[in-house]
Formats: C-alpha cells, structure tokens, sequence
C-alpha cells in the first residue's frame, strides 16, 4: 500500500499525552542512529481520545542492538522477541519491526523475521491498529489506511479476513473487544469472516 503521511494539523494528536519515557526511549534510539516510532494500541488510543494503558515502541534496532543502547534493558521472548525498558516498575516495550506473509492462512508459529516499517504494519492485525507516530514530526504514518478508518470509526482486517483470521484465531475475540470497547462498526467482508471462522471453530 502507499504511505500516506498525516501531520499534526491534520490529527491533533496530543504530544503531552505521551508517556515522557517513551518519548525518551525513542528519542536515544534515533540519536543511536535507528528509526523508532510509537505503534499500535497506544497510537490508536489518542486519537479514539482514550488514555492508553501502555506505549509500545517499533524500530529498526535488532533487540541485541536495542539492549548495547539502554542498560535497563532486557531480552524476552523465542516465539517474540521483544526488548523490556524499565523505568522503575514501568516497562516500555520495544519491538523490531518484523515481516511476515499477510496472504498465507498458515498458524503464526514463530514471529521473529526483521522487516521495514511498511511490511510490520501490513501484519498486524486491524487497520487502527496498524498505524505509526513519529514525535520527531509529529507525523501519523499510515500503510494501511488506518486513519481514515478512525476517523469514520469502523474497523476491518489488514488484509483478507479470513486468512487473518485463520493465521490467528484470537483475532477473533480482539475485533469483538475493539469493537465494544471503542463502538466502532465492523466492515462487512470482516463480519462475514468473524461469522463464519466462529461457526467452523465451533463446529471443530
């Protein structure tokens, strides 16, 4: 998909908002000479005008990278690989970006193949999840057309639902939450998939 950029002016996203060590965690990745953006959930979040429970980190630094830049730093996961920030009892959670098959209905085994930024948005899992801000700009980052799904507060599957949802069944159960937490309107090709992949689960 194309990248489309949203700056400030278009999304008022609130900078203060942002947890300050998150902001600080990206901040010493790019100095280190690494990309890093907010992702996910949080992102998400603000702009719904919701308070995020956690900040989550997407970057270009490999986790063994990540942890040479932070000392309170530490290194979880096989399946996901992930790289733990602490600041006291508070973890900033900080990912590579990965890449993955959005067009295979194979169950998600292992999830640790680095990718670019395009190609870790196009394999998660909704399009509102599925965008990056950059508070070096303050710039919404979008592969996947997550804005304007937030905008008009509907939700859908990043690729083909029922692949989607075949690749990861929890999926499922995630939609329903959004969908209550945040009274959005699920995209008909979505339901129809939900729909059916619940009736063969049960059926299993």
């Amino acid at each position: 998909m194309e990248q489309k950029n949203y700056p400030f002016e278009s999304h008022s996203l609130p900078i203060d908002k942002i947890d300050p060590d998150a902001l600080y965690v990206m901040e010493k990745l790019r100095a280190a000479g690494y990309v890093a953006y907010l992702v996910g959930g949080s992102v998400r979040d603000l702009l719904l005008n919701h308070i995020p429970k956690d900040f989550d980190i997407s970057t270009s630094a490999e986790p063994e990278q990540i942890k040479k830049v932070f000392r309170n730093c530490i290194l979880i996961g096989r399946r996901f690989r992930l790289a733990h920030i602490r600041f006291g009892k508070k973890i900033i959670e900080v990912a590579t970006f990965r890449s993955g098959d959005p067009d295979t209905d194979a169950l998600i085994i292992r999830d640790n193949k680095w990718g670019s930024p395009e190609e870790d948005a196009l394999r998660r899992d909704f399009t509102i999840n599925g965008l990056f801000y950059d508070p070096a700009t303050q710039t919404i980052i979008d592969y996947v057309d997550g804005y304007p799904d937030i905008q008009k507060r509907i939700i859908r599957t990043i690729g083909q639902p029922f692949i989607r949802f075949r690749q990861d069944p929890v999926r499922m159960l995630r939609l329903l939450k959004f969908q209550a937490r945040f009274n959005l309107e699920v995209d008909p090709p979505s339901r129809i998939a939900l729909l059916e992949n619940r009736a063969a689960a049960s059926r299993s």
